[in-house]
């Protein structure tokens, strides 16, 4: 990504630069809604709570998303909303009142110097079918990642909520947890999070994987051997250790293998808390993943803030993008940040989906570590052999038992 990046500032971007001023965009998208007629039925698609209307009038109303970049100064935005009765408006949604209801928005404002005119327009339509999503099924694996997520945000704020560090200072090797982190009740799991090594700095982030190896994307090439990276403790304990052996997937592409495994000079104490893996058959616990149907999950980035990305795609890639629903603990993932990992929170673990590879204005991508393992398992062997150690690891992956395969 050719985009330029200081890893001690507050990150923005318009277009391919960081703009110091923050910046904004907007997404329209459409909630369909019932109005009359027709009849109704509850249906359960695999893990969907679904409704579906048949030959029922259905509006399409419009959902406005800020899609905001933060920097020390925070976009304000105006809203210039002309009056009608085509649209009744309930917070950021415009419900349609008329079939063809159409209303210009002007959108700005005034640091950074923007003006957005978004043109909705609004059908009341018959429809043979359609299918309204309530919620996801009760014990299905979607249902307890996104309730392990909204439970954890609801009543918080980004100002204070989502750095992972209340103080982090890289040149004193000071690392003080922020209390007020969204996830702070997984403070022992967030140990296998490095925020600094002594070759990239806090860029291109570094996960345990296991008391001994780490993974990182295989872009950033190998860790020369010496290479001190850190972990912190729970209790704010900074714990440093120096690489002995690195490698670079075999088969290495930044679309579907960019890994890179290291070994460690000695395990990391127990307090120290390798995070496990999804397992290869994830996606029959998933079986709607998609651009309709998301899951949220815990993304890092080079300063280490907690962000919200939704999870959409686990194919050879694992594809992500904002989180409307979550927008204020969303951000733009950018150069950097690869490296940094994300996860799915099952039963209070942190679950590693991927690390960072590459991303385009609202959307990122890793490789999807679960189709990994076996490689990632043989890696584990082949740095152990170039430091001319055997120590017996492999990754772990989560147990999923409890939740129901489809």
């Amino acid at each position: 990504m050719d985009i330029i990046y200081n890893a001690d500032s507050d990150k923005s971007i318009s277009g391919k630069y960081l703009n110091p001023e923050g910046w904004w965009d907007i997404e329209v998208q459409p909630i369909y809604r019932r109005v009359s007629g027709g009849s109704t039925s509850s249906i359960t698609d695999k893990d969907l709570s679904i409704t579906r209307y048949i030959e029922a009038q259905i509006a399409t109303d419009l959902q406005i998303n800020e899609i905001v970049y933060f920097r020390q100064i925070s976009p304000v935005l105006n809203y210039s909303i002309p009056a009608g009765s085509q649209f009744v408006q309930e917070d950021n949604v415009f419900k349609t009142q008329t079939d063809g209801a159409t209303k210009t928005i002007t959108i700005s404002s005034t640091i950074p110097s923007r003006t957005i005119d978004i043109t909705l327009v609004g059908t009341i339509k018959q429809e043979p079918s359609t299918d309204i999503f309530n919620d996801y099924v009760s014990g299905s694996l979607s249902k307890h990642c996104s309730d392990a997520v909204d439970s954890r945000v609801i009543g918080k704020s980004n100002t204070t909520a989502w750095n992972l560090y209340a103080t982090q200072s890289h040149t004193s090797s000071t690392y003080l947890r922020n209390t007020n982190f969204w996830c702070a009740d997984l403070v022992n799991k967030l140990t296998c999070i490095s925020p600094w090594n002594s070759q990239s700095g806090a860029a291109l982030g570094i996960t345990l994987i296991t008391p001994r190896h780490f993974i990182a994307c295989g872009h950033g090439g190998n860790y020369a051997t010496g290479t001190t990276v850190r972990f912190v403790a729970s209790d704010n304990t900074v714990v440093a250790r120096t690489v002995i052996a690195s490698k670079i997937h075999p088969q290495y592409s930044i679309d579907s293998a960019d890994i890179t495994i290291c070994c460690l000079s000695s395990e990391l104490p127990s307090d120290i808390v390798p995070c496990k893996l999804l397992p290869s058959n994830i996606n029959s616990y998933l079986p709607n993943l998609s651009a309709l149907y998301l899951i949220p999950s815990l993304c890092l980035d080079a300063q280490e803030k907690g962000l919200i990305l939704d999870l959409y795609t686990l194919s050879t890639q694992a594809l992500f993008r904002f989180s409307t629903k979550r927008n204020n603990f969303t951000e733009t993932i950018i150069g950097g940040d690869s490296g940094n990992p994300q996860f799915l929170i099952i039963n209070n673990q942190l679950v590693l989906i991927g690390v960072w590879s590459t991303s385009a204005g609202s959307t990122a991508q890793s490789t999807n570590l679960s189709q990994q393992l076996s490689a990632i398992n043989q890696l584990i062997l082949d740095v152990d052999a170039l430091a001319g150690i055997s120590t017996g690891y492999q990754v772990s992956t989560v147990d999923l038992s409890e939740f129901p395969t489809y």
